[in-house]
């Protein structure tokens, strides 16, 4: 910015003829007038950032999340998410869940917290190789869901996962996953599914 005012120093008032240069005075209020604009400026895009965020949190120790304008629900930092349930302890962005059209779960997250995303209106997850586990009804009542791929670092899914999913029509079950329990898929539209070698147990209604 500084840059730019020394150039148009230079150049402006230097190409102006001298009866409306206006002197030395002139010329700082000037200045001050095009410095406040470039600092207006300069802010805007911090301005329009803040606008595009709905809502925001933690939901772990070291775990934040951010809603945006457009849907995407964004999970990042390290470590386990709170676990939830689907009463007194709902996910801090429950009462936003139909304003939620996906889910980006970032590297660094180890975990899915039981009934974090209950009842959101999510038509898509995408979740980072570094989760480990999901817990019971993480994704239960996900009525929009119509696709997930459970990565190959999960080695551990909770009953009634993804139960009542009902849009849900293609699977897929990282490689380290060796059980699927109880419902984990009742009331999913299942089309398509890829279960991997390791599984050796699948569990009553999954």
């Amino acid at each position: 910015e500084g840059c730019a005012l020394l150039f148009f120093n230079d150049v402006f008032f230097e190409g102006l003829p001298s009866e409306i240069k206006g002197g030395n005075k002139m010329k700082k209020r000037i200045i001050s007038m095009l410095l406040a604009i470039f600092m207006v400026a300069g802010m805007l895009p911090t301005a329009v950032f803040a606008a595009d965020v709905v809502a925001s949190g933690t939901c772990g120790n070291n775990l934040t999340w951010v809603l945006s304008e457009d849907g995407v629900l964004t999970i990042s930092g390290t470590g386990a998410m709170y676990v939830f349930n689907e009463d007194s302890n709902v996910a801090p962005w429950f009462a936003e869940r139909t304003k939620i059209t996906s889910v980006v779960i970032e590297d660094g997250v180890t975990s899915i917290g039981a009934y974090a995303f209950y009842a959101c209106w999510m038509e898509s997850v995408t979740i980072a190789n570094t989760v480990t586990q999901i817990y019971d009804g993480a994704f239960r009542d996900c009525t929009k869901l119509a696709e997930i791929v459970i990565p190959d670092g999960v080695t551990s899914i909770g009953e009634s996962a993804f139960y009542r999913c009902s849009s849900l029509t293609s699977v897929t079950i990282g490689s380290q996953v060796q059980k699927i329990p109880l419902n984990t898929f009742k009331g999913a539209g299942l089309t398509s599914i890829t279960i991997p070698a390791h599984v050796s147990e699948i569990e009553r209604d999954a």
